[in-house]
């Protein structure tokens, strides 16, 4: 079922090794659901790891919601280009994405750097917690930052070597099945019939969908599990898949899907395509198309 240990690609990083890499880049990826516009912002204020720079989720690592996107579509390319040259990120350095949260809001940007192309993003297992707890201080001094030189980029989001997956997409696969969906979100907002108005206002699932929650991939530290039970995890979501390249990974807004993307990478199953919509965009567009429950006994 599982591809051999050669074809794996490594994503998380141990805090030991992140401090052994030569030239790398620190991003602070702090960001949190209930207070978006300003958690980040605050805890980077302070303190974080030495000489890292700030993303912020709602501004760089998204654009504006519209009517008929999900909570946290993709920027503009040319945007986000702007600023990663602006904070001198390059493809050829280390980069080394980190967060309060196990990581799960640091894939966003892991998967957007992978889609343009960067050689060596990972993300910090542990997190923030996970550097402190290794005895790694924190400061509140600017980061020296040379702006960055220009280089080729793919011309959109959709062309890059990341897979994407559209909404148009997903009504098709509603009736064609070309892909088996997973969703990454908690259990709760998967099963249950009565979600509140916020996040989303509608509850279930993609019809089909089987449910591989982010946060069962994580110790109480916020570590990842050990291998065996993570690939546990993902054998139940794959359904028996032969490769995770024939799914679509989802979540609430394409953030957090990110993180089992590259877990499943990391185990050598392939790439999964990753529908940056995800159910914020779903159950707005077509809020009479869900499941709830498990779909085996619905």
């Amino acid at each position: 079922f599982f591809r051999p240990r050669s074809t794996m690609r490594r994503n998380f990083i141990s805090v030991s090794a992140a401090t052994a890499l030569k030239n790398s880049k620190f991003v602070d990826c702090r960001w949190s659901l209930k207070e978006p516009e300003t958690y980040g912002p605050a805890e980077f204020a302070k303190g974080r790891i030495p000489n890292s720079i700030f993303v912020d989720m709602e501004r760089d690592l998204a654009a504006q919601p519209t009517p008929e996107s999900g909570r946290h579509p993709l920027p503009p390319l040319s945007n986000f280009i702007g600023w990663l040259k602006s904070k001198g990120l390059q493809k050829n350095e280390p980069i080394v994405c980190y967060d309060d949260a196990g990581g799960s809001c640091a894939a966003r940007l892991w998967w957007m750097l992978r889609c343009l192309g960067f050689q060596e993003p990972t993300i910090l297992e542990g997190g923030i917690q996970a550097w402190q707890k290794a005895g790694g201080t924190l400061d509140t001094k600017d980061a020296t930052i040379v702006t960055a030189n220009d280089e080729d980029f793919p011309e959109s989001w959709e062309t890059g070597f990341m897979p994407v997956f559209s909404v148009e997409q997903m009504v098709s696969n509603l009736t064609q099945s070309n892909v088996h969906v997973v969703d990454s979100r908690p259990a709760p907002r998967y099963n249950s019939k009565e979600e509140p108005t916020w996040p989303d206002p509608v509850a279930g699932h993609y019809p089909g969908a089987l449910n591989w929650p982010v946060p069962s991939n994580l110790t109480e530290d916020k570590l990842l599990r050990p291998e065996p039970e993570l690939r546990a995890l993902a054998e139940a979501a794959l359904c028996a898949k032969s490769s995770a390249n024939d799914t679509v990974f989802h979540c609430g807004s394409g953030v957090t899907a990110c993180f089992n993307i590259a877990v499943a990478e990391q185990l050598g199953l392939g790439v999964p395509r990753l529908y940056v919509g995800s159910w914020s965009q779903w159950c707005k567009v077509h809020p009479t198309k869900v499941q709830y429950g498990n779909p085996a006994e619905v």
